[in-house]
């Protein structure tokens, strides 16, 4: 009897902390798995100490992730030494135009997009460097 009641425990605590949800589908998804699924969003981007950074809260920017630049120039992103921005490492070169962030984005207006390891991407955003 204590061994059923442990399981139940376990259990309650268990749905409390994963609850599912119903779809209207009659299909059920963990919290956990629709939060994947979110878009990412580019957030806040500045050029700060020689590399362009930008928002890492509720951004929903997975840490290998990618940026990419007037849509076709591919640069890593990862978490700053802060750990509340995502920035482009300085020394990162671009996959198509072999240059670093600061060369490329200089003193033009670009386009950023984030593209998430599962294809997804953000809204194209428009950046001038100040």
């Amino acid at each position: 009897m204590d061994t059923v009641l442990l399981v139940l425990a376990l259990f309650s605590i268990f749905y409390q902390a994963f609850p599912l949800q119903q779809s209207t589908f009659g299909s059920s998804e963990s919290n956990i798995q629709k939060k994947a699924k979110a878009k990412p969003e580019i957030k806040n981007p500045r050029f700060e100490k020689g590399t362009l950074k930008f928002a890492l809260a509720g951004s929903n920017i997975d840490c290998r992730a990618a940026l990419i630049l007037n849509g076709s120039d591919k640069y890593p992103i990862r978490v700053d030494d802060s750990g509340i921005l995502f920035e482009v490492p300085k020394e990162a070169k671009g996959s198509e135009s072999g240059l670093t962030i600061a060369e490329r984005i200089a003193d033009k207006k670009v386009t950023l997009c984030v593209e998430n390891p599962d294809g997804s991407r953000s809204e194209v955003v428009s950046f001038k460097r100040k």
